[in-house]
């Protein structure tokens, strides 16, 4: 039929829609994932087929024109459907996903080391994890986030587990003969902004749960705590270790504990579910009963073995 004006492809409608949504041609052409120039020319094929201008700049911006809020008004959230079917096409073969942030230490030491029983459990289940020096900034999103401090911060959050601590070293590294000379000695330091708030208890507290008065003594300073169990297993100095996250270290014999050093932190790991999701729901079950097998098995081991130590060096002195 001659005469009859072509109807211009959906690609530069396309087009025109990105620039209106995003302002400009390089956002739009980063959306379509062309370049700048594809997205000029698709706009000037579109206009020519219209024979008036669509966009113009304002404020650094493109905005419809007269005309082109026309075209807008006709195309709707049409490309929004359709990217919102798109999403969906692709999620139907999309395997699972479960976003997990967590402290650094624990990450690395404890939860790493055990994530394969999670795996085996869900095979379907893709794992994402964020090993966190500060797990409660919010910038990163999350199903499950993991949390070490004296007290949970607002919201529903479940205990994980109690820490506590003792003063390790490598073996052969010599362990002071008692308690006072722990402080005489290099030692690792561990240092993080919050101090016990964030899960840190050094040396300092150390100190003031035994009532040892001595200064604070020389070594080097970490932010993290497989930081700082690298260092003590080279033999480079004491350290305080979380009974908890380095279990499999001691009971291994790459650290050894100083009979009688072990307190009571008033530390805990805490969990909050951000997802109610079945995936969120199955690696919290997973988690929560992994953690109380650790205190049954591994944890357990460690505080006979302690009592014993504790035993003999009461006796001794």
């Amino acid at each position: 039929m001659t005469g009859q004006i072509k109807s211009p492809n959906h690609v530069a409608l396309r087009a025109f829609e990105a620039v209106l949504r995003l302002g400009g041609l390089s956002a739009a052409a980063r959306d379509m994932g062309v370049t700048p120039a594809a997205i000029s020319h698709r706009l000037r094929d579109l206009e020519a087929a219209a024979g008036t201008a669509l966009l113009r700049r304002e404020g650094g911006r493109f905005i419809a024109t007269e005309a082109g809020q026309v075209i807008a008004a006709s195309l709707g959230d049409a490309f929004l459907r359709i990217r919102r079917a798109d999403a969906a096409l692709q999620g139907l073969h999309a395997r699972p996903q479960i976003r997990i942030v967590a402290p650094m230490s624990f990450t690395v030491l404890w939860m790493l080391p055990r994530l394969a029983g999670f795996e085996a459990a869900h095979p379907e289940v893709t794992p994402y994890i964020s090993a966190a020096s500060d797990p409660l900034r919010r910038d990163s999103e999350a199903d499950i986030r993991i949390c070490h401090g004296t007290a949970p911060p607002p919201g529903s959050w479940v205990l994980l587990v109690q820490d506590a601590t003792a003063v390790v070293a490598a073996p052969g590294a010599g362990l002071p003969a008692d308690l006072a000379a722990v402080l005489a000695q290099r030692v690792i330091h561990i240092d993080t902004p919050l101090g016990m708030a964030g899960g840190t208890f050094g040396w300092r507290d150390w100190a003031r749960t035994l009532r040892i008065a001595a200064p604070m003594p020389t070594g080097p300073h970490v932010n993290a705590e497989h930081v700082a169990a690298d260092l003590a297993m080279q033999g480079k100095g004491l350290m305080l270790a979380s009974l908890f996250t380095l279990a499999d270290a001691i009971l291994a014999g790459r650290l050894v504990v100083m009979p009688g050093s072990a307190v009571q932190t008033g530390i805990g790991y805490w969990m909050q579910m951000e997802s109610t999701g079945p995936v969120a729901r199955a690696f919290a079950a997973w988690l929560s009963n992994t953690v109380a097998q650790h205190e049954r098995t591994e944890m357990a081991r460690i505080t006979t073995g302690l009592a014993g130590l504790n035993a003999v060096a009461a006796e001794g002195g």
